[in-house]
């Protein structure tokens, strides 16, 4: 529902600031970091004078460090 949002606002915002039409055909895309997919959002193992625990221990991971 968000990026239905943003296409509303982006497509507003073009319509009062200049009236720029887009290219027939075009489409709105998105992106993601893979930070934001890998999962264990729910752990804080990022502190000070801790290591980085490989991301392959938490249960939720896409394993994309290991996949062959």
């Amino acid at each position: 529902m968000l990026w239905l949002k943003t296409v509303v606002i982006s497509v507003s915002v073009c319509m009062v600031v200049g009236g720029r039409d887009f290219p027939p055909g075009f489409k709105f895309g998105a992106a993601t970091a893979a930070y934001q997919t890998e999962g264990a959002w729910n752990v804080s193992v990022y502190r000070v004078g801790k290591r980085e625990v490989a991301p392959a221990t938490y249960k939720d991971v896409s394993n994309s460090f290991t996949r062959k």
